[in-house]
């Protein structure tokens, strides 16, 4: 597994207010009127407009990004709670220019979307912006900027039927807001965000509670003043598992073999459609030693906090294994990419223009029995294939069409175990 070498950044806030007709761009604060700015907008009759064009009583702005997977899933949500409300709410997917895309590829995100679910994608989305992202600075997507006639209200990770309910009565209060976040320095240690400090001498740092001014972040850094370090910050007890024992992430459940009773601490381990909520845990170690050291002494420390023994295990498995019976019948017609794998749609699925890696993924997540990839494709791929994924016999038929077999047989796979620990050793 790749490490990474500097802090990973989920979501940010930015605050500081300024009135309607100011010409500058600073970030806004909830309750702050928010500026008539212009936007450039595609699948809508007009390209460009300003956002009082659109007078609906709540206007909902969502920056996303067609590569972010959550973004994609999400497209389906937005149109049916569009629908719902009608007038009274105006969903506005926004693509900002930190995106790095372009008009065009969101037009063509969009037209390959409607080949694969007609009828979908039927709001208009803001394109190159380079204004509503100064106004509410973000640095992950998705992320929901709720204005109420002309006031910024609030900012979330996500969007409900109930939260729309709320904002439309002006019942806010229970709504989960984004919170306000700071990058971690990590030539500074975990110690200096906790409420209680500890000694500078301590050898490593463990301790339960998100930390909500931080983003959520894991690695291996050098660290020039403390020596090498290996740091999680807000993550999952799962997450903290895979980063000491060099465990893949995101895992499958059918990678995972847990004897410990303890299924709800590792769920989040497990590539799935479910949003884990927390516990979250910050753990830091430095020391002046090589990573593989830094390692050991974070599975001592888990196993020794949690009572919870980890190991990544090879054992021979039954397995679904996909390969090639005729490279003739695999083509892509190019251009279009994308899949409906996971929307909520009738009638066949299909991929236009994806690795088949997209497919492994897929069928990994709803499979109990480990899917590998033996194809060796490098190129991209065009796959018809059966509304209900969970019917083996009908994705082999089709398939079988299509120059691809998918064999259950045994096979050497890594497998992540987790067991009740009755002693900690280093």
């Amino acid at each position: 597994m790749k490490k990474i070498t500097t802090v990973a950044v989920l979501l940010m806030l930015c605050a500081c207010g300024r009135l309607q007709g100011q010409t500058d761009t600073q970030p806004l604060n909830p309750g702050d009127i928010v500026p008539d700015v212009p936007l450039q907008l595609v699948n809508f009759p007009q390209q460009q407009e300003r956002l009082s064009y659109f007078t609906d009583e709540l206007v909902i702005l969502e920056f996303w990004s067609p590569h972010c997977l959550a973004c994609a899933h999400m497209v389906a949500l937005l149109d049916s709670l569009q629908q719902q409300f009608d007038t009274r709410i105006r969903i506005l997917p926004v693509s900002s220019i930190q995106t790095t895309l372009s008009a065009s590829d969101i037009k063509q995100f969009i037209k390959g979307y409607k080949q694969r679910i007609p009828g979908g994608f039927s709001l208009p989305s803001v394109v190159e912006d380079s204004i509503l992202s100064k106004l509410f600075p973000f640095a992950g997507v998705p992320q929901f900027i709720w204005i109420r006639n002309g006031i910024f209200k609030l900012r979330t990770d996500d969007v409900t039927t109930q939260y729309i309910q709320d904002v439309l009565h002006d019942k806010t209060s229970d709504i989960k807001t984004a919170p306000t976040r700071t990058y971690y320095n990590i030539d500074t240690r975990l110690e200096d965000f906790t409420a209680g400090a500890m000694n500078a001498a301590t050898a490593y740092h463990l301790f339960k509670g998100e930390i909500r001014e931080l983003y959520p972040a894991t690695g291996f850094v050098k660290d020039t003043i403390n020596g090498n370090r290996i740091v999680a910050v807000n993550s999952s007890a799962g997450g903290l598992f895979a980063l000491a024992f060099d465990a893949p992430v995101p895992l499958y459940s059918n990678r995972i073999i847990n004897q410990t009773g303890e299924a709800r601490l590792f769920d989040d381990l497990v590539f799935s459609d479910s949003t884990f909520n927390g516990p979250f845990y910050n753990y830091e170690f430095t020391g002046n030693a090589g990573f593989a050291a830094l390692r050991k002494q974070m599975q001592y420390d888990l196993c020794h906090y949690f009572k919870i023994r980890a190991s990544v295990e090879k054992q021979v498995v039954n397995s679904y294994v996909l390969t090639v019976t005729d490279t003739s019948l695999l083509k892509t017609s190019g251009n279009i990419e994308g899949n409906s794998l996971y929307e909520p749609i009738t009638g066949d699925r299909v991929m236009y223009n994806q690795p088949v890696s997209v497919l492994v993924q897929r069928l990994n997540r709803l499979y109990k029995l480990p899917v590998l990839d033996e194809t060796h494709l490098a190129a991209n791929i065009d796959l018809r294939l059966p509304n209900d994924l969970l019917d083996v016999a009908a994705v082999n038929a089709m398939l079988s069409k299509q120059g691809l077999l998918l064999t259950k047989a045994p096979r050497p796979v890594e497998m992540f175990v987790l067991s009740a620990a009755t002693g900690c050793t280093k």
